[in-house]
């Protein structure tokens, strides 16, 4: 987890690539981009759809960070909607 989503981009830059203990990154091009800070717009998620997969037990926590979810989501246009 990361507080923005430019750091978790950033991170994920530098954890990138080849390594020779992982057999399956030996398949990646040599010319493949791993900047994705570049590709970062606050346009992304416009009319997209969110998701959110619930376990049938939450624990008080998880409710706590869910309703934080749902505001966040109403704010800028969506809300979840719980299939109960």
């Amino acid at each position: 987890m990361a507080k923005s989503v430019r750091k978790a981009a950033e991170v994920l830059e530098v954890i990138s690539g080849k390594d020779q203990n992982d057999p399956a990154t030996l398949l990646i091009p040599e010319d493949y981009n791993f900047t994705f800070t570049d590709e970062l717009s606050t346009d992304a998620l416009k009319g997209k759809k969110l998701d959110c997969y619930l376990e049938v037990v939450m624990m008080k926590k998880e409710k706590k960070h869910l309703k934080k979810l749902n505001h966040f989501l109403k704010r800028v246009g969506r809300s979840h909607r719980s299939k109960r």
